[in-house]
């Protein structure tokens, strides 16, 4: 059996040669079908049909959560991160507002459930700094109403 020394490559239509320099067997050469790397690749994303968005089949409605926040897909929004993602409680309090909330300001959950989104739960603070103190100060008064039992509030 002859061995051809060229072939076309299945995704572009070029002819392609082998190369002596780098040592294909018989069978290696045989296998080869695309000329390079970056054509296999390109073969490879067709060929298995990646897609995106709604036509993934990993697709979640554009929801995420992540840390036990609810996340939403807005990718026009100004404070969304890079995936195109802005936590919901955030969106609820600027729609409460009826502005855009500042980057500085922390929005609490006053019933401590992370889900929990309904606008009646969310109270607005100024900074980090504040909320911080609002869980300082709570977590004291834990503390002295059971007497020590308790040591941490969320």
């Amino acid at each position: 059996m002859t061995m051809t020394n060229s072939k076309k490559c299945k995704n572009c239509d070029t002819v392609f040669h082998r190369k002596d320099h780098l040592n294909l067997d018989k069978g290696q050469w045989r296998n080869k079908i695309n000329c390079t790397s970056n054509c296999r690749s390109n073969q490879n994303y067709v060929k298995k049909g990646y897609t995106s968005g709604a036509n993934h089949y990993n697709w979640k409605g554009g929801v995420q959560y992540s840390c036990g926040y609810k996340s939403l897909l807005r990718p026009n929004h100004p404070d969304a991160n890079k995936r195109g993602y802005i936590a919901e409680h955030r969106l609820v309090m600027e729609k409460k507002l009826g502005r855009r909330l500042l980057p500085t300001e922390d929005v609490h959950h006053l019933d401590f459930s992370k889900t929990n989104n309904e606008p009646d739960n969310l109270h607005l603070f100024n900074n980090r700094a504040e909320h911080s103190g609002f869980h300082k100060r709570l977590n004291l008064a834990v503390q002295n109403a059971t007497g020590g039992l308790f040591r941490k509030w969320p």
